[in-house]
């Protein structure tokens, strides 16, 4: 009855979650991830309503009856749409919101035996990952009250969402006036920083030890920290709670316990623990394994990544192609508009880590200056870094309409924010 109940919940949200939120038109970015060349990356831009239709045709079949739920074919053909959409969502809006659910979906399609705990894997990894990479990036340092002050006044002060979302980010969900009652007291930011990462560890230990009762205390707790932190943070994770119901009520079989006991399923198992593992200790910024690295800078390095987006930045890098269609090629380090390269209105930095810094890419080079917190070098030098990662990943294409659409981004143009 519960997956029936997982079905129908996450159909209805695809409804409102896999929508175009540029206006019903593509995006004028696109984000490729690392095996797809940039032409699938667009033709799923092109059909991306196609399959959507299809995601929420067969949930709801799969929530009409029960002989249709227990239809492996319709699960994985639920698993595979999702897989669909989730990739376009993922180029085109680049958030960590949708993860949780296309590892789920693929869940439910495994055998009986293994689906409980793979679900189990799922939930500790979404949320343990996340946490460990606090410590791991922004160190002893983030635990500090300094780091949520200046995540609550960048939030505080932010006009609108970076990327609004009907769903995700939607205006009204930020709540100012909560933002400044924890801002007026050290104590509670003290404890909403501590409290998040070893709420966030938390989760792995009952996910590995944790019976059926203590699962659904966990689903239970899981839910008001969604809930709870959204006025805060503006952001909701949709599918993330439907998740951690279906996990804890999974788990309400004495055969569905986390180690495996039978070849197929230490087979299954151990395959979700070394790609969900991978993910974490490289702390992959892809798809369809992804690390779910979320908010991981301390203070000092948030301030160090605000140089560089933002209306308070020194200097903005923006996406640009480094030669036209018929002309020659740019060369030397990165400027402002020069010759045949234009300057898009797109900055690099907002796109890998958002204009909150809630994203990290081990590669990318103001992330790693942040992390060992290097010497100021100069704007050119910076520059020439991101082209030779833009070259080196080809990451973000060209959406727009034009004879550049298509082409991945391998340049940047050095421009001062724009003034207010």
């Amino acid at each position: 009855m519960y997956d029936r109940l997982f079905y129908f919940t996450t159909a209805l949200i695809s409804l409102f979650y896999f929508v175009d939120i540029h206006n019903n038109a593509p995006p004028p970015i696109l984000r490729r991830p690392s095996f797809a060349p940039p032409s699938l990356v667009l033709f799923a831009a092109q059909h991306r309503r196609f399959a959507v239709h299809c995601l929420v045709t067969i949930g709801l079949l799969l929530s009409a009856s029960e002989d249709l739920s227990t239809s492996i074919l319709l699960r994985s053909l639920y698993a595979l749409c999702v897989a669909v959409c989730d990739f376009y969502h993922f180029s085109s809006y680049g958030g960590h919101t949708g993860f949780v659910f296309l590892y789920a979906a693929c869940a439910v399609a495994l055998p009986l035996s293994s689906r409980s705990s793979v679900l189990r894997l799922i939930v500790a990894h979404q949320l343990g990952s996340s946490g460990m990479h606090k410590l791991r990036i922004g160190g002893w340092q983030w635990l500090h009250a300094s780091t949520m002050q200046a995540t609550l006044k960048f939030l505080y002060t932010s006009p609108k969402p970076f990327k609004p979302h009907p769903l995700v980010e939607p205006p009204w969900m930020k709540q100012p006036w909560l933002i400044r009652f924890c801002l007026d007291r050290p104590n509670l930011l003290a404890l909403l920083t501590v409290g998040g990462v070893c709420f966030e560890l938390f989760v792995c230990v009952v996910c590995v030890c944790g019976g059926y009762h203590a699962m659904l205390v966990l689903a239970v707790l899981c839910t008001g920290f969604h809930l709870s932190t959204a006025p805060l943070m503006g952001i909701l994770f949709p599918f993330s709670i439907p998740v951690y119901w279906l996990t804890a009520l999974s788990s309400n079989s004495a055969a569905n316990d986390l180690f495996p006991t039978t070849v197929l399923e230490s087979v299954v198992v151990g395959a979700a623990v070394v790609l969900l593992s991978m993910s974490s200790v490289y702390s992959w910024e892809d798809w369809p394994l992804n690390g779910m690295v979320l908010f991981p800078w301390n203070k000092d390095q948030q301030e160090a990544l605000y140089r560089y987006s933002g209306s308070t930045s020194a200097v903005q890098f923006m996406l640009a192609h480094s030669c036209d269609v018929g002309g020659g090629s740019g060369s030397g380090s990165g400027g402002s508009s020069r010759g045949d390269i234009t300057a898009s209105s797109i900055n690099v930095v907002e796109m890998v880590s958002c204009l909150w810094p809630a994203n990290f890419d081990p590669h990318f080079p103001l992330h790693k200056r942040a992390l060992v917190s290097t010497k100021t070098i100069s704007v050119q030098e910076v520059a020439q870094e991101i082209i030779q990662w833009l070259r080196a990943t080809r990451r973000f294409i060209d959406n727009r309409p034009g004879e550049q659409q298509g082409r991945c981004f391998d340049y940047v143009c050095a421009v001062p924010p724009p003034t207010t």
